[in-house]
């Protein structure tokens, strides 16, 4: 294991214990009325493969399609969806497996490692942009699903690590935004964390813990920095058909399911799903 040196935290109670006032989807799905059951909205066809989502301003979450280079707003108290940007016209397709916003910046990465950085501008309503590529040499390293910024510093989770010795880990990369360079590989074993396996498909971190999405296993975890477990549960496969998101948006967990041919799944809980 190669934590971080930051001292551990205490469990993020504030949005496993809080009720939330619950926002109408754009669809309503069926069965799902009871707040700790967890509300559930479809998205409009053409927003059918989410892969990641972000925080954004006034109660919003960014979105990402997997195929092409297009960030959505989602805004929560109305339903209301818009495009906030595609990179380039014609638009640039990849495998895009994360999505960060910060004071300046958009990040999208790819599942090579690559990330594209788009400049934030007043007016990014359904705007064509260009991206500066990044490219911080860990496509031999892992395949990468997952992107969350804190302090500086861009945390890669990889879904599937290449090396023999870490198929047995979840490794975090730290990508420095100052040094553009990896600063630092964190690993945390499966015996460890009574796992057998953990594939990462989203990463949410912030100075106390870091949660962890997999949409293979249909589980999320939540580890403070020392690496202890906190927090597991499953997920109902009848609810997340394919869990590819995941963002803690005022006090809500917020999962993003992709729509498999229809419009994309969100999914908003006040508490935690039960085991």
């Amino acid at each position: 294991m190669n934590p971080l040196k930051t001292s551990p935290g205490k469990n993020l109670s504030r949005w496993i214990t809080k009720a939330a006032k619950w926002l109408l989807p754009v669809v309503l799905l069926p069965g799902c009325s009871a707040d700790q059951d967890g509300r559930q909205w479809q998205l409009p066809p053409q927003i059918s493969e989410i892969s990641g989502l972000a925080n954004g301003p006034d109660d919003s979450v960014y979105l990402h399609d997997d195929e092409i280079a297009v960030v959505y707003q989602l805004q929560l108290e109305t339903g209301a969806v818009s495009t906030v940007f595609q990179i380039e016209q014609p638009v640039i397709r990849g495998d895009f497996e994360g999505i960060v916003s910060t004071a300046q910046y958009f990040f999208l990465v790819t599942s090579e490692g690559v990330l594209y950085r788009v400049e934030r501008t007043g007016d990014m309503l359904d705007a064509i942009v260009s991206a500066t590529v990044i490219d911080p040499g860990i496509s031999d390293f892992c395949e990468v699903e997952g992107l969350h910024e804190r302090n500086n510093f861009l945390y890669i989770a990889c879904k599937t690590p290449y090396l023999k010795a870490d198929k047995k880990n979840i490794v975090l990369l730290e990508y420095n935004l100052e040094t553009n360079v990896v600063t630092n590989e964190i690993r945390f074993d499966f015996a460890s964390l009574s796992l057998k396996k953990f594939n990462p498909s989203a990463i949410w971190l912030d100075e106390q813990s870091i949660i962890l999405l997999s949409a293979k296993q249909h589980k999320v975890i939540q580890l403070n920095w020392s690496g202890d477990k906190l927090l597991e549960f499953k997920l109902d496969k009848g609810k997340h058909p394919q869990p590819e998101g995941l963002t803690i948006m005022n006090d809500r967990l917020v999962i993003a399911d992709e729509g498999k041919g229809s419009g994309g799944i969100v999914t908003i809980y006040a508490e935690l799903p039960a085991n």
